[in-house]
């Protein structure tokens, strides 16, 4: 699958949702989010291990 900035996505083998930041060559797609404490994340993965996140809304580091 061809992935664009902005993208959401979550990885096949479960995790956050994250954002497609940009795409580098033909199969790095580097992601962010944020984790559990609400600091931002950035990883690059493999498209092959990224699909469409799930619909519906997820909320993570919220704090009451």
């Amino acid at each position: 699958m061809s992935w664009q900035a902005g993208d959401v996505v979550e990885l096949k083998s479960g995790g956050p949702r994250m954002t497609v930041d940009n795409v580098e060559g033909e199969d790095a797609v580097v992601c962010v989010w944020l984790d559990k404490n609400g600091e931002k994340k950035l990883g690059s993965f493999r498209s092959v291990m990224l699909q469409k996140a799930t619909s519906g809304f997820k909320v993570v580091g919220v704090r009451r």
